[in-house]
């Protein structure tokens, strides 16, 4: 390693080791810029990744700055220079504790819809948004690891991700598409608003059970009958789900994360949906009219 930071002219402070890389904070001396760089085995995989990467020029999307190949212990490795973020999601609302005050969690919000929204206007299917994958920057969401992400061209049935933020649909090995995406945002939203995720289990299965339980399934789920009936073989559907939610965040918030965290894809809202939500009308209203009451007292 001591050989691959003279030959990378830069300085490196380990961060985070995952299963097939580890990242660094680094400073690119010429420029003395602060970043992070990805170092993992140079794969079929870790090269989509640098492609999706590569698609991105945005605010809500973390930065690409640069790649380069090295040869470590004899095995070649590509290193991906990206923005360097403060902390991922999960640290910054256990250190801030939930987001329940209603402006502010539109706040994060409208970011968070922003984001997917993004990645699903380009035809990318990000598959693993987690509390882990989306970072804070100066109070601001950057939504990163596109190791596993796909295009919507793909035909895609395999499992990915953290269990307990996957959709049923995932779950049950079903072909899904961006709306899983949907879903996983719900949930990223709940756990936003609450500290923590709506479907939290041990296994896949009872992640399932709780979701019927919670919410229900479209009468077609025959596969996970026995999760969410009362034994009597009746589908049901809960009226109003996350009630005591919906007493804190509000009416509209609550809404926004009901129309993520459907079970049914075909009901479930799309990314531009969610971006149109009448939610984010009402924030935009109160933004401006604090807007021009500021000015109207800078004036007079």
């Amino acid at each position: 390693m001591l050989m691959l930071l003279v030959l990378l002219n830069l300085l490196l402070f380990y961060l985070w080791a995952g299963s097939d890389a580890v990242i660094y904070q680094c400073t690119y001396k010429p420029t003395r810029e602060r970043c992070a760089a990805k170092v993992q085995p140079l794969t079929g995989k870790a090269l989509e990744e640098l492609k999706m990467l590569k698609k991105f020029n945005h605010d809500l999307i973390i930065r690409y700055f640069g790649d380069f190949v090295e040869e470590i212990n004899g095995e070649k490795h590509l290193i991906i220079l990206m923005e360097l973020a403060d902390m991922p999601l999960y640290a910054y609302i256990n250190h801030i504790k939930p987001i329940n005050n209603p402006i502010r969690f539109r706040s994060i919000a409208a970011q968070l819809v922003e984001a997917v929204h993004v990645l699903h206007s380009n035809g990318i299917i990000h598959r693993d948004l987690s509390y882990y994958n989306i970072l804070i920057k100066r109070n601001m969401i950057k939504i990163a690891d596109f190791d596993v992400a796909t295009t919507v061209e793909n035909n895609a049935f395999d499992t990915v991700g953290l269990f307990r933020i996957q959709s049923p649909e995932m779950l049950l090995h079903f072909k899904y598409d961006q709306k899983t995406d949907v879903w996983s945002l719900g949930c990223i939203l709940h756990f936003i608003a609450t500290g923590k995720m709506p479907f939290e289990d041990d296994s896949s299965a009872y992640v399932l059970r709780k979701i019927g339980r919670e919410i229900g399934f479209p009468k077609d789920y025959k596969e996970v009958l026995r999760f969410y009936t009362k034994g009597d073989g009746n589908f049901y559907y809960k009226s109003c789900p996350f009630e005591s939610l919906k007493k804190v965040i509000g009416d509209e918030n609550w809404d926004l994360i009901i129309q993520c965290l459907k079970t049914d894809p075909e009901e479930r809202a799309t990314s531009t949906e969610l971006y149109n939500h009448r939610t984010f009308y009402e924030y935009l209203q109160v933004f401006f009219c604090y807007f021009v009451a500021s000015f109207l007292m800078y004036i007079f």
